[in-house]
């Protein structure tokens, strides 16, 4: 809800300025000398955001206020509606901001899901080669979680990260995380064709019996 939310605040510090504009008995450009000092507040803005250097941070959440700003200290007429619209969408482009780290701590992420696919590979390629090292390709291991098979790796069990994009995710680039605690195990076999095929399972299906497997996600390395 509060993501929705945060979308929609978003849109109307465009759509504001527009009405506001539309509604005047008549447009006059003012100096630009005058808006320039809003401006320069919410480039500033984004320069530090963009400095971060991380996947995801807030650009519509400065860059649609600058516009809404650009729009209202051009076309707005009245002095007060001016200053009061230039405000608020400073002070509107600042919450948007702080609120957008909020959300990628929050059950939020602003990393893309290929991202997230490319290091479920690279971490199933880290285990694979692992068990090339530790054992023979001829070996044979029945089927069993992997952290019993490689005691000493300790990174076998994985909390599975779901991503799934929100219908504002192309403007907020914002995208529901749902994670899911388990662990990777071994599919049976020989080393040579067992470590392409790992597996990963919910740690609630470790008790289950063979006569009733879960179902599992096999990632091809």
């Amino acid at each position: 809800m509060f993501v929705d939310v945060h979308a929609i605040v978003i849109l109307t510090t465009v759509v504001v300025p527009v009405v506001v504009i539309g509604l005047s008995h008549g447009w006059r450009p003012r100096p630009i000398r005058q808006v320039l000092g809003f401006v320069a507040a919410l480039v500033v803005m984004g320069a530090i955001c963009l400095l971060l250097l991380m996947p995801g941070v807030p650009i519509a959440e400065w860059l649609f206020p600058l516009i809404g700003t650009v729009l209202a200290g051009l076309f707005v007429k009245s002095p007060r509606a001016f200053q009061a619209l230039c405000w608020g969408l400073l002070l509107v482009a600042v919450g948007l901001c702080v609120n957008t780290l909020a959300l990628r701590v929050h059950g939020y992420t602003s990393t893309p899901p290929s991202l997230y696919q490319s290091l479920d590979r690279r971490y199933l390629e880290s285990l694979a080669k692992e068990l090339r090292q530790t054992y023979p390709p001829d070996r044979v291991l029945a089927h069993a979680p992997l952290k019993e098979i490689l005691p000493k790796f300790g990174k076998c069990d994985w909390d599975r990260k779901t991503i799934r994009p929100l219908w504002h995710t192309p403007l907020t680039r914002l995208y529901e995380v749902t994670i899911t605690p388990g662990m990777v195990w071994y599919p049976g076999g020989p080393i040579s064709v067992g470590s392409e095929n790992l597996q990963w399972k919910p740690k609630n299906s470790r008790g289950n019996s063979e006569a009733k497997r879960p179902s599992c996600r096999t990632i091809a390395l």
